[in-house]
């Protein structure tokens, strides 16, 4: 009689999964380490261009400084108080050159006139305005004494701290962000960049400034 053998067929689960699996797995975990490694470094180039415009505008007030000849530029400085709001001069009243030395002020309304000739006189440039009629004064633009030379080095120091100002106020906006990075020898790069192009800024200011007194004294 013969005898009937079954064969059974274990299967048999692998312990470990497959190498495709965990080369996957591996380059998945090395592709994060990557990204955490060559993340995007902080981008200066907004706050530069900040600081370029205040530079700028530093220049700009210079320009406006001229020496010798009457210029509207010169009375810039000017404030008008107005309904308690200050507003500049030249939003208040049309400025015409009459001579090489000599400026007149316009203004729409006769009332303004007492208010537009006190805020000449108390400007500390050394202007003293003439009234020609209830809507017109004229402006007689001093020599270069000492006195007005100094009023005017007074205004140069007054503008370039302005830009100071503004420039130091950029860099503390640029370090409110470098300070969200976790690692300390980031941030601490990032500020000494910072403060490096902080201090390029303001030196150019200073020589501007000093360029422009040796200007007024010659």
């Amino acid at each position: 009689m013969l005898r009937t053998v079954r064969l059974f067929q274990l299967t048999i689960k692998p312990r470990f999964a497959p190498v495709a699996f965990y080369a996957s797995k591996k380059g998945a975990k090395q592709s994060k380490q990557v990204q955490e490694v060559d993340e995007p470094p902080f981008d200066m180039t907004p706050f530069i261009t900040r600081m370029d415009k205040s530079l700028e505008a530093f220049k700009t007030s210079l320009e406006k400084i001229r020496v010798g000849r009457a210029n509207p530029n010169i009375l810039d400085p000017i404030m008008v108080e107005l309904d308690n709001k200050r507003m500049p001069l030249s939003q208040v009243a049309q400025i015409h050159v009459k001579d090489a030395n000599t400026l007149m002020v316009v203004v729409p309304d006769e009332k303004l006139t007492a208010v537009v000739e006190r805020s000449m006189k108390t400007a500390n440039l050394s202007l003293n305005p003439q009234k020609q009629d209830n809507l017109t004064l004229k402006v007689p633009i001093p020599k270069m004494t000492a006195e007005y030379k100094q009023s005017l080095v007074k205004q140069i120091h007054s503008n370039a701290e302005k830009s100071k100002i503004g420039i130091r106020n950029i860099r503390q906006d640029a370090r409110k962000i470098i300070k969200k990075d976790k690692s300390k020898d980031v941030v601490k790069r990032n500020e000494d960049a910072v403060q490096k192009k902080t201090d390029d800024f303001i030196k150019k200011i200073d020589d501007l400034m000093a360029a422009k007194e040796k200007e007024l004294s010659q």
